[in-house]
């Protein structure tokens, strides 16, 4: 038969255990309550990061309801007579704070090809590295999305921007699109 003192020490055990097991249970659940409900949005991008326009989805990959992160893959394309066709990939890492109106920022990279029939400037490409800030509205059960702000990036040495060359130029950016 056990003595009073090892009953003691394995109910005390027993019960310091069953207090971890129901804070571990509530680590648990605080984690998947920051997971969001809405963790995909599909979105248009009037000048930003894709120039001129851009398609984007855009994955949340955390969010607390405070703080999220995300991450975001575009696709600009246009043309512009005699100079030939442009392409853009914006490709950026975000972060936001706030509820469904947040302030947002992202560094990301935004690889560019000129398509041209002008033997100077076919097959033109440039990287171009991307700071962006601005404001965001996103409620975490999905719908409406919309983001409007700015972004700064230094100017390659394209022909037709040579000028500019090495220069921090800045770029309006207004977005619409659909969370699910």
């Amino acid at each position: 038969m056990p003595t009073p003192h090892i009953l003691k020490v394995t109910l005390g055990l027993m019960a310091l255990f069953q207090c971890g097991a129901a804070r571990a249970q509530e680590e648990t659940e605080v984690l998947v309550d920051a997971v969001p409900e809405s963790q995909a949005t599909l979105f248009v991008e009037a000048l930003g990061s894709g120039v001129y326009w851009s398609l984007n989805y855009e994955h949340t990959f955390y969010d607390s309801r405070m703080f999220a992160f995300h991450s975001r893959l575009g696709l600009g394309i246009w043309r512009i007579a005699k100079a030939g066709s442009f392409y853009s990939f914006p490709v950026h890492l975000g972060c936001s704070v706030g509820r469904d109106h947040r302030a947002e920022a992202s560094v990301g990279m935004t690889p560019f090809v000129v398509k041209s029939d002008n033997v100077k400037s076919a097959g033109v490409s440039a990287l171009f590295p991307v700071l962006y800030a601005g404001y965001r509205y996103q409620q975490a059960s999905g719908g409406f999305f919309f983001r409007a702000g700015a972004l700064i990036t230094p100017v390659a040495n394209i022909d037709a921007h040579a000028d500019m060359s090495g220069k921090l130029a800045w770029n309006p950016g207004v977005s619409i699109g659909v969370s699910f």
